[in-house]
């Protein structure tokens, strides 16, 4: 255990040992666990866990509950999202609340359950919540203080709704003498530019003191409106970005005590304590801005061959805050490529936008392919001088995408579809460094998963092959799962996307015998055959050329992509998703990118 968190304890705790008194709940199944509450003082003392799913990463969450018992609150309670959901598998779905109960179990305090959109994701779940904890909102009053459990996921239409709103003006108005009033909400609709009528509920406690608590987007933020706290938590073991706390990006939980009627609030991290503005109104803007990349971009080189002498890559850049923006970076040498300039440093003003041409030489013949085996890159550093906090810096690395026209060649021999690609002659592409990944904090590297793939063409038929290796493979029976090992194939006729024509295959083979699983727009004129290998599985498939001929004006072009989805544990409803090139939909594609020409 961390030493720091250890001597945070001592700091916090006073020693006083809660006697615990006995009382009986009335109701027969409730959102809280059958732990008796003490009011053997006037200090209010509880603890707050924040998210845990949406990239859960093993044992987090398990030590800061130790951490909760060390310090002895009042109670415990959440932020919503202790279950990964989206199944609509009930059984599925209470196996996971299973494993949940199993951890809280060790927990000598009572805990609260907040609903988030992995715990009520469908009305499968909605119906087992109720079931398992009776209302999914609710009140309490403890220490007079009031409590409001506002359920942000309803319903599908609805996030709140008028039997909420109602309840809660009811609980409110019957509990006007309360010293001070927490809300207690998953999704931070406050800082939603659809508050889905939340501000209804703000308007009953006009003139009373409240502090919202709520989760949700895996990153830490406080803000102060009219008078009133308002805290979006960052992970209680759920995936983040893991650039610290300074960027509101880090695992922690929330130690909340009150004398009189003012709550006083501490982060407590196994690193140590922090203030609780860390990320505060002047900051968060440009903490977002920093992390989410958005300000700088790279344009995609796309060349008309494998082969170069010289490129350009375009930086774009553009700063949306009210201060200064200072970059500084260099491109770290790779085998035979020059840059010029090789070291960048420059300041950008507010609402300024800027573009700076590198040129990249070959020493002799570059290949654009090489881009892919040994990834080009530039390291900056982005910073801003703020008044709160002082300058915020984060260093970040962007890749140069560079791409060409590719030839889909026939095979010298006749290719049987059957998973066995020993009758393949072409080259085979290695997907070691995926160009994009979805959900990327679940996958290690090549160690975790990676694969390799060949395309190939005769006068009737587009063929595809692939092979994946994988270091744990999850392979279901008799149906395709949202969520298992399995190969992603999208494809579409000419050298632009075209949704509405797009071919989509999704195929792993059965864990049970040797059959294949596939879902596809296209199922019935698509052969398709997967088997599993001692490293994971191979496939093979068959496309009717004239599927792309009938929608296209160029024949002999496609735009093709794969991926591999690497799923290594099943109560993961978003493991990663390993792309050869960007994703064929218009947000993310790249013109020219995966265009594959069918050749002799």
């Amino acid at each position: 255990m961390s030493n720091k968190f250890i001597l945070c304890m001592l700091f916090l705790f006073n020693g006083v040992m809660l006697n615990v008194t006995m009382s009986q709940d009335t109701l027969k199944v409730h959102p809280w666990t059958n732990i008796q509450l003490s009011e053997n003082d006037n200090t209010l003392r509880f603890a707050v866990i924040s998210d845990l799913t949406g990239g859960n990463r093993k044992g987090v969450f398990e030590k800061y509950l130790d951490y909760v018992n060390l310090l002895q609150p009042d109670f415990v309670i959440n932020v919503g999202d202790l279950v990964e959901g989206y199944t609509d598998l009930a059984d599925e779905y209470n196996r996971q609340w299973a494993g949940i109960d199993s951890s809280l179990s060790k927990l000598d305090r009572r805990f609260y359950f907040v609903p988030g959109n992995h715990d009520l994701s469908n009305d499968v779940e909605r119906n087992e919540w109720k079931r398992k904890f009776g209302q999914s909102y609710y009140h309490f009053v403890f220490k007079n203080t009031l409590f409001l459990i506002v359920n942000t996921e309803f319903s599908d239409k609805d996030r709140i709704g008028d039997e909420q709103i109602a309840y809660f003006k009811k609980a409110i108005n019957d509990n006007k003498s309360v010293r001070h009033t927490f809300i207690i909400m998953h999704n931070p609709l406050w800082d939603s530019n659809n508050e889905f009528r939340f501000k209804e509920i703000l308007s009953f406690l006009k003139g009373r003191k409240f502090t919202v608590f709520s989760g949700h987007r895996h990153h830490y933020y406080y803000s102060k409106k009219d008078g009133n706290e308002y805290y979006m938590f960052a992970t209680t073991g759920a995936g983040n970005g893991f650039n610290g706390p300074e960027f509101g990006e880090f695992d922690h939980i929330v130690w909340v005590s009150m004398k009189t009627d003012k709550p006083g609030v501490l982060i407590l991290s196994d690193k140590g304590i922090y203030p609780k503005d860390i990320v505060n109104d002047e900051t968060y803007p440009i903490v977002n801005i920093l992390r989410s990349d958005s300000y700088f971009s790279i344009k995609p080189i796309i060349h008309n061959s494998n082969s170069f002498i010289e490129l350009n890559a375009i930086l774009e850049i553009r700063n949306p805050a009210e201060i200064d923006l200072k970059l500084s970076g260099n491109f770290p040498p790779v085998n035979r490529l020059i840059f010029e300039p090789d070291n960048l440093s420059f300041s950008i003003s507010p609402k300024e936008k800027k573009e700076v041409i590198i040129r990249v030489k070959a020493q002799n013949q570059g290949l654009i392919e090489q881009f892919e085996k040994d990834p080009v890159s530039l390291k900056l550093d982005a910073s801003y001088n703020t008044h709160s906090r002082g300058v915020i810096s984060l260093p970040f690395e962007r890749k140069i995408f560079a791409d060409y026209p590719h030839s889909c060649l026939r095979n010298n021999k006749k290719i049987k579809i059957d998973g066995d690609l020993s009758d393949w002659t072409t080259p085979f592409y290695e997907v070691k460094l995926p160009v994009y990944i979805d959900q990327g904090w679940d996958w290690s590297g090549s160690d975790d998963g990676w694969y390799k793939f060949s395309v190939s063409h005769d006068d009737k038929y587009l063929y595809i092959a692939s092979e994946t290796y994988d270091d744990k493979l999850l392979l279901e029976t008799g149906r395709m799962r949202n969520s298992q090992d399995k190969l992603i194939i999208d494809i579409t006729s000419g050298d632009l996307i075209n949704t509405n024509d797009l071919i989509h295959i999704e195929t792993a083979p059965d864990a049970v015998g040797n059959g294949t699983l596939i879902k596809s727009n296209n199922k019935e004129q698509i052969k398709n055959v997967c088997r599993k290998t001692i490293s994971g599985f191979t496939c093979e498939c068959s496309i009717p050329l004239s599927l792309l001929k009938n929608k296209n004006e160029q024949p002999n072009k496609f735009v093709f992509n794969i991926a591999f989805m690497d799923q290594d544990r099943i109560e993961n409803i978003d493991p990663s998703v390993l792309w050869w090139r960007p994703k064929l939909n218009p947000r993310s594609y790249i013109k020219g990118a995966g265009v594959f020409e069918l050749t002799n």
